[in-house]
């Protein structure tokens, strides 16, 4: 017949049978958490630059419709210089 001992300490193996079944569930559901958090770090950062990349956008495009604008009026100087009748693409 088993002494109190012996029966505590096989209580005592169960109960550390089972804790080692329940660490690798909870490492597992650890490591998921900080990937998450760790995408989610990334999409805001992510989300925080497009306000500034749009602006980037704007300006060069303002920038783009300037010189396209310029380039025109240069066209049509030269050909009014030269005497050739000026024509309009719109």
């Amino acid at each position: 017949m088993p002494t109190m001992l012996e029966s505590k300490a096989v209580a005592v193996d169960s109960v550390n049978d089972d804790a080692d079944d329940t660490v690798g569930p909870v490492e597992t559901f650890r490591s998921e958490l900080i990937e998450l958090n760790e995408d989610t770090v990334r999409a805001f950062l992510e989300l925080t630059d497009l306000p500034a990349e749009m602006e980037h956008c704007r300006i060069e495009r303002i920038e783009w419709e300037k010189k396209a604008l310029e380039e025109r009026v240069e066209a049509d100087e030269a050909r009014t210089a030269s005497g050739s009748p000026v024509q309009r693409g719109d």
